[in-house]
Order: C-alpha cells, then sequence, then structure tokens
C-alpha cells in the first residue's frame, strides 16, 4: 500500500490525542469535569479522531526535518485509502465535537 502504515495511522491518533486533551484542559479546564459523561465522551473521542485525522493528512511531526520522517520522501505520502480514512476520521471527530456542543448548549 505504498506510504500508508497502521503503525504510523495509530501513532498519529496517538498524538493527535494528547494534542487535542492537553489543547482542551489548557483552554477550557472544566471540559472534562462536565457532569454529562456523554458530552466529555463525544469531546474525547472527537478530538483523538479529528486529531488523528488531521496528523494523518499532514505526515509531519513539528521540529523534525524532512530526513527524520517516519515516511521516507521517496514513497507516496498519502494513498487513495489513506486519504479516505484520514478524511472519514476528521468528518466523524467534527460530528462528535458538533454532538457535544450541541448537547451543551440545548436546553433542559
Amino acid at each position: 500500500m505504498g506510504g500508508f502504515s497502521w503503525a504510523v495511522v495509530i501513532m498519529y491518533y496517538i498524538l493527535g490525542a494528547g494534542t487535542g486533551v492537553f489543547l482542551a484542559l489548557w483552554k477550557c479546564p472544566y471540559v472534562f469535569a462536565n457532569p454529562d459523561r456523554l458530552i466529555v465522551y463525544s469531546v474525547l473521542f472527537g478530538l483523538i479522531t479529528l486529531g488523528g485525522g488531521l496528523g494523518g493528512l499532514v505526515q509531519s511531526i513539528p521540529g523534525t526535518t524532512p530526513d527524520t520522517y517516519l515516511i521516507p520522501p521517496d514513497e507516496p505520502v498519502n494513498t487513495r485509502a489513506s486519504l479516505l480514512v484520514m478524511s472519514c476520521s476528521m468528518a466523524i471527530g467534527a460530528a462528535l465535537l458538533g454532538f457535544a456542543l450541541y448537547r451543551h448548549l440545548a436546553p433542559g
């Protein structure tokens, strides 16, 4: 499958999750203290899937140089399968975050 590797995809999900949770705790520390657990889980999994999808599309880690990338530059960076997986992941993540926002703002 060229440059598409499940290990790399999992790494981007871990990095996306860590970054998303860090930013959420830094900017909105009360988001994970919400008594509605459905909101908390929607935000958490939304951040994980959105961050993983974005990281997979970018394919680079800040602070690295092209010769230390995990995917060598001579291989295709994104295959059609990886683009589909990352796009679906971003759509699911955005939907989960939108659902959490709707649930938080909905009356009652």
